[in-house]
């Protein structure tokens, strides 16, 4: 009976189940000429965010369908060894393939959250509405708007 006990009450510390970064918001505070045609929005605690994956190598993170996804996260840095002990900020994550998830990158910097995902054959990103900003946008590649001067989002330059 004390180990049923035990069990019971260890099932709801795990950190990464109980951390919730991301929280879907109705709007933004950006123009409306520089979002994509069709996103969600999000708000999202970094520092939340940041202790996930340190402490889990895992993610939660989230769709344009609406949906949160966990995914599993390997550090891959893509600067020099020497460019990423002078700018240790800079974080760039693989993400694993994972059962909805077939490939994504992920980058955590000074200026944000920035992530770039394929699920089956569509591509989307999630990024800060602007710098430094806890709002996000998440969008798939095709929804992008091709007149936004908004250096954060992807522009789609296709037909």
């Amino acid at each position: 009976m004390p180990l049923f006990l035990f069990l019971v009450s260890c099932k709801g510390t795990n950190s990464f189940s109980t951390q919730v970064y991301w929280t879907e918001i109705s709007e933004v505070s950006a123009n409306e000429n520089d979002l994509p045609a069709k996103f969600k929005a999000y708000s999202l605690d970094i520092d939340k965010l940041k202790l996930a994956v340190e402490s889990n190598n895992a993610l939660e993170i989230p769709t344009p369908y609406g949906e949160i996804l966990t995914v599993n996260v390997k550090t891959s840095s893509t600067m020099s060894p020497g460019l990423a002990e002078k700018f240790p900020e800079i974080r760039s994550y693989v993400v694993l393939n994972s059962e909805k998830v077939s490939s994504g990158r992920i980058d955590i910097n000074p200026s944000g959250f920035y992530a770039m995902i394929s699920i089956e054959s569509n591509t989307y990103f999630i990024n800060p509405v602007e710098r430094n900003s806890s709002e996000y946008v998440c969008y798939l590649k095709g929804d992008t708007n091709t007149n936004s001067m908004n250096p954060f989002f992807e522009q789609n330059n296709n037909p």
